[in-house]
């Protein structure tokens, strides 16, 4: 999945640079050439190319910066987090993201804290086919966790075997 979403970023960026580069040519030819009979529609084709060209780089660039941040957050909780077992609550599919009719799958487990008799439930990220099969007979799920802050974890899917691959 990561693959595919590098490509789609490589993509938007690249008709957004090729959009920016039009009007950019556009307006070069635009104000350098005589004012004479152009009319506002004239000035603003340049301006209206070269803004959909920067939204799009715009766009992917928040997207990567998010997408990197995330993976560096997962990796640092990999490595510095507590780990804690978790008990398995339930596997389903997760209705507010569909693509191509596909709905990707979401492993909820919780665990009780025994120094607070807290619950914390914690949710996985999109899995993209059904995770039941590869689930172990005692229905417990790694996680790690940020010991100042609860709220930030990783659900260990390391046990699936194309978990490495789907980063959404």
């Amino acid at each position: 999945m990561e693959k595919q979403l590098r490509i789609v970023r490589f993509a938007i960026f690249g008709f957004g640079a090729i959009f920016f580069c039009i009007g950019a040519v556009i307006a070069f030819q635009t104000y350098s050439g005589p004012s004479a009979g152009k009319t506002d529609a004239d000035y603003m084709q340049p301006v209206i190319f070269m803004a959909l060209g920067l939204m799009d780089i715009l766009i992917v660039t928040v997207w990567s910066i998010i997408s990197a941040a995330k993976a560096k957050r997962e990796k640092w909780l990999r490595e510095n987090g507590q780990l804690l077992r978790a008990k398995l609550v339930s596997i389903n599919k997760n209705m507010m993201v569909t693509v191509n009719k596909n709905n990707p799958y979401v492993i909820t487990c919780e665990w009780k804290d025994p120094a607070t008799a807290g619950i914390h439930i914690f949710k996985s990220k999109n899995i993209w086919f059904d995770p039941t099969h590869f689930i172990n007979k005692s229905n417990t799920i790694d996680v790690y966790y940020d010991p100042d802050n609860m709220k930030k974890y990783a659900i260990d899917l390391s046990f699936l075997p194309a978990a490495n691959q789907d980063a959404s």
